[in-house]
Parts: structure tokens; C-alpha cells; sequence
């Protein structure tokens, strides 16, 4: 049986940790990606259709 030292144990959390931030951080960008996506498709159709972008329009990213 494999004994375990506290040092892997860390490093072990440590690298699960890191790994799991990464993602989220992925995550967090696929989604700003969409949104500014979804806003310039939703200007772009605007502007094809000669209409001005109102304010109350406008899209935007969550938060």
C-alpha cells in the first residue's frame, strides 16, 4: 500500500484546484464569446434592416 505525505496530498488539491479554475475561466469566456456574438448578430440584423439600435435594445453581457 502507497503511503501518502501530506506534501502530495497538497500538491494532489493543489493541481485539482488549478484545474478546475482553468475550466470555470474557459467557461466564463465561452460565455462572453456568445454574448458579443449574439450582440453583433443582433446589430448586424438591425443595421440590414435600416433600424437604429435603441438603447433599450442593446444586449447585454450578464455579469
Amino acid at each position: 500500500m502507497r503511503s501518502c505525505s501530506i506534501r502530495g496530498v497538497i500538491r494532489h488539491h493543489l493541481a485539482w484546484l488549478l484545474l478546475r479554475i482553468n475550466k470555470h475561466q474557459k467557461l466564463i469566456q465561452s460565455k462572453m464569446m456568445s454574448s458579443q456574438t449574439q450582440r453583433h448578430s443582433i446589430t448586424t440584423a438591425l443595421g440590414r434592416l435600416d433600424l437604429a439600435a435603441q438603447p433599450r435594445l442593446d444586449v447585454r453581457p450578464p455579469h
